[in-house]
Formats: structure tokens, C-alpha cells, sequence
């Protein structure tokens, strides 16, 4: 996820030493939305402010700040020909899927059902 991401994006000052792709895929829903499958999630201002973690980085610009080719996708339509087209790059790439947190939580509710 996004978070576990920016957590590790320090790794990518290595992206200059890798000949073969890497394609990196974050799942961008602006925050710890896995938090919300806790128990507690219902108490919102306390559980938004110690779990979720709202955050609002421009991964472009990171990956701009590291010479990254970079893709974002917002639906599942433009996944595959993205990856493809990282695919053919050599060294590290980032393929960022925008979802809203809010609606993958409705699927994985209906899942679980």
C-alpha cells in the first residue's frame, strides 16, 4: 500500500544500479485504509488520527525525484497496458493504482459475506 511505500522509498536512491524492470505497484488509497478491518474503526477521530494516516504525497513527483519512469491508473482498464509498458524498461519503475478507500472497503465487505 501507500503507506508501506513511503515508509521504504528511501530504496529508491538504489534505482540508478538495476538493469532488469522492477515494476513497483502502490496501491494508492490515500492512507491506512487496511486499518479500517480492526475492530476499533469506528471510533473515528482517534482511529483516523493513530492508524489510518491520511496522506496526500504526489508519487509523480517522487518518482521524478529519483528519475523513475512512473504510470498512475485509476481503473482497471489502464492497468494492463501500463504494466506492459513498464515492462519494457529496464531498472525500476513505479505503477501507482489510485482506489478510493471508501469503495474498496464496501468489495471487501461483500466478500467476506
Amino acid at each position: 500500500g501507500d503507506l508501506a511505500f513511503l515508509h521504504d522509498s528511501n530504496a529508491l536512491l538504489q534505482a540508478f544500479s538495476r538493469e532488469q524492470a522492477l515494476i513497483i505497484v502502490v496501491i494508492n488509497n490515500s492512507g491506512g485504509s487496511i486499518f479500517k478491518m480492526l475492530p476499533f474503526e469506528e471510533q473515528d477521530e482517534r482511529f483516523n488520527r493513530l492508524f489510518e494516516t491520511p496522506q496526500q504525497v504526489n508519487f509523480a513527483s517522487l518518482a521524478k525525484a529519483h528519475n523513475i519512469d512512473f504510470i498512475s491508473v485509476k481503473n482497471r482498464g489502464e492497468l494492463k497496458p501500463a504494466f506492459q509498458e513498464l515492462s519494457r524498461k529496464p531498472g525500476i519503475s513505479i505503477l501507482e493504482c489510485v482506489t478510493d478507500s471508501a469503495d474498496s472497503m464496501k468489495i471487501r465487505k461483500n466478500i467476506w459475506k
